[in-house]
């Protein structure tokens, strides 16, 4: 077996537990390297019980680097101390090779993302608010293609236009749709809070894609909302929209919404 080439250890160890990979880890010095590749591509934590992890990722970067899906979850009341925030930032700066990185603690707590350089990052989810940090986190992801900002966000900091250049997938508050989405090759929309009117379609069809999936939230007239869509996004293929209008007089949706070209219409 140690004479197998290295992609084939790799494969080996990922049909293996995290118990068996310990046991091979013990049998030989080459093994040990491919086991630890296997045992720290994918961390995910989601109790305070296993923040060990973190200190171990801030102290050893040679292990870090083979970190390539990182996930922290913490409940919203979850109060962990500072010198905690200071060695997760540490360990994210130890992580240039993350895939995807989704981060659900304290909104505030942005700044840990301040030495985060992750060029290779496709995904990223979190509970931050859209501030000064993570919009200068977002500056050094350019291969970033689906972002998920949990909270809502009213007025979102500044990005560079050039910034985000692959984004394909978006969730998020409606006002930072409205300041990421033109410009960009965004064809998935899922707007989790604020309003979804007919000047946001309007602003959103101004994704340089055409945009083919949009779930959202509305209090206008549905009505008249789906004919701006059906107008500015032609290519739409998946339209879910929960309307708060309250209709005093019932339209014909048959008949209104017979012309929309919608296959999916919820």
């Amino acid at each position: 077996m140690l004479s197998f080439p290295v992609e084939l250890l790799d494969a080996v160890c990922s049909e293996l537990n995290t118990q068996e990979l310990v046991v091979l880890a013990r049998t030989h010095s080459r093994l040990y390297h491919v086991v630890q590749r296997a045992l720290f591509r994918d961390v995910a934590i989601r109790v305070p019980t296993t923040l060990q992890v973190v200190n171990l990722l801030a102290g050893r970067p040679e292990i870090a680097r083979h970190v390539r899906h990182f996930e922290l979850r913490l409940a919203p009341t979850t109060q962990l101390l500072r010198n905690v925030y200071r060695r997760l930032a540490t360990a994210l700066a130890n992580m240039p090779n993350l895939l995807s990185l989704s981060l659900f603690l304290d909104p505030r707590a942005s700044w840990i993302l301040a030495d985060a350089s992750p060029h290779r990052l496709s995904y990223f989810a979190s509970s931050f608010s859209f501030d000064s940090h993570l919009a200068s986190f977002l500056h050094r992801t350019p291969r970033l293609v689906e972002l998920s900002i949990d909270p809502p966000c009213y007025e979102p900091a500044a990005l560079n236009p050039a910034a985000l250049p692959l984004l394909s997938q978006f969730t998020g508050s409606s006002q930072l749709a409205q300041a990421l989405v033109p410009g960009r090759p965004v064809h998935s929309i899922h707007l989790n809070d604020g309003d979804l009117t007919e000047a946001v379609a309007e602003t959103l069809a101004k994704s340089t894609a055409p945009i083919q999936l949009l779930i959202a939230e509305t209090s206008s007239h549905s009505v008249s909302l789906l004919g701006t869509l059906t107008r500015c996004m032609q290519h739409l293929n998946y339209l879910r929209i929960l309307s708060t209008y309250n209709f005093l007089d019932a339209p014909d949706t048959v008949s209104s919404l017979a012309q929309l070209p919608l296959p999916y219409l919820t």
